[in-house]
């Protein structure tokens, strides 16, 4: 059953696969860890057309000898599967953004629904990507309506603006962004219950404590809030 005070249910439940396999001993209880630990580190592969090969080799060669990763990776806690997810949906999210496949789209919903079956820090992850986003957009709506901005500062990222999205920013964001919300609503449903289904499997206990679902929303707030 579900308990704030030891995170969320995704590690139990992997754990347990990995005991059911393979026993249980000092071995077994680092498999997983290391396996997420490992998957970080190749995940950037995902940044290989953002940075180039030379980005993602020195990228790959950072996090896999930062003592930070390299300790969390070791042993059976939270903490490495939490920085896999977090990174996996900010990649699959930004190759969403990138080519605007669908299917990059719905592994990002399904790495978020993970975040929040691991820890609560997803919270604060997700407050931090929701921001930078807001923050993005805003800064290119004033980059494309600015006149100071459009000559004197930006010409160069107005155009690459333009040839990306023609047509586009010469629109209000708010128009934009219901014009995304109509094309994409199909698209957007199903990532939502991508999202939903995972969640609900997980705190659910593979539905034999329904209770879990409405512990994972309200106890965890209220258990960390007090904390």
């Amino acid at each position: 059953r579900y308990d704030p005070m030891l995170h969320g249910p995704f590690l139990f439940h992997v754990q347990a696969i990995i005991f059911f396999l393979f026993g249980v001993s000092n071995y077994t209880v680092r498999i997983a860890p290391a396996l997420f630990g490992g998957l970080l580190v190749a995940s950037t592969y995902l940044l290989r057309e953002t940075v180039g090969k030379r980005g993602i080799v020195l990228i790959a060669l950072f996090l896999n000898f930062s003592p930070t990763h390299l300790y969390y990776s070791r042993f059976m806690i939270h903490d490495s599967h939490s920085a896999c997810f977090t990174y996996l949906f900010a990649l699959c999210g930004i190759r969403y953004f990138q080519t605007r496949r669908r299917n990059w789209l719905y592994l990002t919903a399904a790495a978020l629904s993970i975040m929040f079956c691991i820890k609560a820090n997803a919270y604060i992850h997700r407050f931090v990507v929701v921001t930078f986003m807001i923050s993005m957009f805003l800064f290119e709506h004033l980059m494309t309506r600015l006149p100071r901005f459009r000559s004197d500062f930006a010409p160069k990222f107005t155009a690459y603006l333009e040839q990306r999205f023609p047509g586009e920013y010469s629109q209000p964001l708010l128009t934009r962004l219901l014009r995304y919300l109509r094309a994409e609503m199909d698209i957007l449903i199903l990532a939502g219950y991508v999202f939903a289904w995972i969640y609900l499997i997980l705190y659910s206990t593979v539905f034999t404590n329904p209770d879990g679902v409405y512990d994972g929303i309200v106890r965890t707030w209220t258990y960390w809030l007090n904390q």
